[in-house]
């Protein structure tokens, strides 16, 4: 059998690119219906969700993608992960119900009880289907994860489009749109968990085999915390700070920069199990080398092109219909910030094989906690003194102080043959196009700088995906 890195990696981005641009594909209709400060309750409600999620999944997707290939009890290792978290879903939903007025009343005067039940009703049936898809990208059958994560995208986009243009639900309406199409996609999933799940009566939960699988994911649970806090503890502190308007305009900058997150998740997706199979190969520091010469190349090309055209969607009318509106156009200038940020947090995962390999996962644990103190720090510095702005930087250095620690404690154990020269050139070129793009902001100039970006970066041998293929025997 051919496995291919490129493949799966186009068939994640693909799929990733279509259910993570609904997301930005209902930008329009959420910019033109619902107002900055109502953008701002959802966005922490959805922090909330953000942090609530890690402790639904308990780090055991981990755990799955390193038993499951590595042992020979696969339906018993699926089936006793999905067992414990039903369970364990199951009590955490519960106590999230009861507390839910407590919570609404912590970060807002009035009363989104409703909501914050809602989503963690919604979470509780995404959780599950998280796992049985977690299954196929373990497997590395990228064609049907996308398949049907693709079939839920384009549910919660016809359901967006009911609730909230149709019915005018506002955030409650995006809510529900998600509640339903979760619920859809674990339907139509339950023949695939039917025919990998296997039911020993009995021993629902076994703890002896449960035991080294929970004890392996714990600082991954603790690693996927820190992490989602670095992602959103700003949204907290904005919206302490400076109230809900605010917050919305910077998520609203967060939401548009989801094509570099779309990017990073389809790399991780792909490079995690790939790089794992390609280290236990042998002769994998030449391919290393070139698969961050790559993951620059086009993070690079992201960085620039979000950069400098997003300015443009705010003037563009359809039909006299606005595709942004001017209330979030204070989300342009932290772009450049985020996206970036986004790449530093792509460069975490490329360099989180030592940590895998090893099976010392506390690593992964270590860099997330630094990332979070950093951030915290910097949001409670930069927030009160320059606003949301202060925020990105905030995330930011958070992302790159975690990137930092992880090459470090990989360089004694993972040998790279990095591409010093191209690499250096696909950098510098980026970040000299991205300052005079900003500089100029003229669309004709933004094009001739993004063609210049690719001519250099094709010379240098950057974005050659060809390069990255595996066979496995």
């Amino acid at each position: 059998m051919t496995g291919n890195l490129q493949s799966r990696v186009a068939w994640y981005s693909a799929g990733n690119i279509f259910i993570r641009s609904a997301s930005f594909l209902l930008l329009p209709l959420y910019s033109n219906l619902i107002s900055p400060s109502d953008f701002g309750v959802y966005s922490v409600i959805m922090s909330f969700y953000a942090v609530l999620s890690v402790f639904f999944q308990g780090g055991l997707h981990a755990a799955l993608s390193k038993f499951y290939i590595e042992k020979e009890e696969k339906t018993e290792i699926f089936s006793l992960i999905i067992n414990f978290i039903i369970v364990w879903g199951a009590v955490l939903l519960a106590i999230v119900l009861l507390i839910s007025p407590s919570v609404s009343l912590l970060f807002f005067e009035k009363n989104y009880t409703a909501l914050f039940r809602l989503i963690t009703i919604s979470l509780y049936i995404e959780t599950i289907t998280f796992y049985i898809l977690h299954l196929f990208k373990t497997k590395e059958e990228a064609s049907r994860a996308v398949i049907y994560s693709a079939a839920g995208a384009v549910i919660n986009i016809l359901l967006n489009v009911y609730f909230v243009y149709m019915n005018r639900a506002g955030i409650e309406g995006i809510i529900k749109a998600q509640l339903y199409s979760s619920l859809v996609t674990l339907v139509i999933l339950v023949p695939y968990f039917k025919a990998n799940y296997k039911f020993s009566n009995g021993q629902f939960i076994k703890p002896s085999f449960l035991r080294p699988l929970v004890l392996f994911s714990l600082p991954v649970l603790l690693s996927g915390l820190f992490s989602s806090l670095v992602d959103v503890a700003d949204r907290f502190l904005i919206n302490n700070y400076l109230g809900e308007t605010q917050t919305g305009v910077y998520s609203f900058a967060y939401r548009i920069a989801l094509v570099m997150n779309i990017f990073v998740i389809s790399f991780r997706t792909a490079f995690t199990p790939y790089s794992i199979k390609l280290f236990s190969a042998g002769g994998y520091s030449d391919k290393l080398g070139k698969i961050l010469l790559n993951l620059a190349a086009a993070g690079g090309l992201i960085i620039l092109a979000v950069s400098f055209f997003t300015a443009d969607l705010f003037d563009l009318r359809l039909f006299g219909f606005a595709f942004f509106t001017g209330g979030y156009q204070g989300a342009i200038y932290l772009l450049p910030l985020i996206l970036t940020g986004y790449f530093f947090s792509a460069l975490m995962s490329f360099y989180s094989l030592y940590p895998f390999v090893s099976g010392k996962s506390f690593h992964l644990l270590v860099s997330d906690g630094l990332a979070l103190i950093i951030n915290l720090a910097l949001n409670l510095l930069l927030i009160p003194a320059a606003g949301i702005a202060g925020a990105a930087i905030a995330t930011f250095f958070a992302f790159m102080a975690g990137a930092v620690y992880l090459f470090v404690i990989s360089s004694g154990s993972i040998k790279i043959s990095y591409q010093r020269r191209p690499l250096l050139t696909v950098v510098i070129s980026s970040a000299v196009i991205l300052a005079a793009g900003l500089y100029l902001d003229n669309i004709l100039a933004d094009v001739a700088l993004i063609a210049l970006y690719l001519f250099i970066v094709f010379s240098a041998g950057g974005i050659n995906l060809s390069a990255l293929r595996l066979k496995n025997g």
